[in-house]
């Protein structure tokens, strides 16, 4: 049986594989179903941001960012809109996440002793 005969990527104009994604500048979140949490609404907003920011908007960094992150927390009275995310590296995500946890962590231990946090 024939194979299909190569194609340029509309992207990078690079010879491709037919029927498949580019190797040279195929970003693995694409095509991709998101993550079931969040439901509809994070989903689209999540696709939304990857697609407008591809990369990283953590500063000087230029990794492909697989995570859209809150800027400022919800448990910190962020919003749920688009224009409170940020597209983020793994690394960075991670990095920004635990910061976070322990930031509510010391509000929550110093409101229960009533000291500073």
């Amino acid at each position: 049986m024939p194979h299909a005969a190569p194609r340029v990527c509309a992207r990078c104009r690079q010879v491709a594989p037919a029927g498949q994604p580019c190797p040279n500048c195929h970003v693995p979140w694409e095509n991709a179903p998101a993550r079931p949490r969040g439901g509809r609404k994070w989903a689209r907003i999540r696709l939304s941001r990857l697609k407008a920011n591809p990369f990283c908007q953590w500063p000087g960094c230029t990794a492909i960012a697989y995570e859209v992150d809150h800027v400022v927390p919800r448990f910190e009275g962020g919003s749920l809109g688009i224009e409170n995310t940020q597209s983020l590296c793994v690394e960075h995500h991670r990095m920004k996440s635990v910061a976070e946890r322990q930031r509510a962590q010391a509000a929550a231990r110093a409101k229960r002793t009533g000291g500073p946090a």
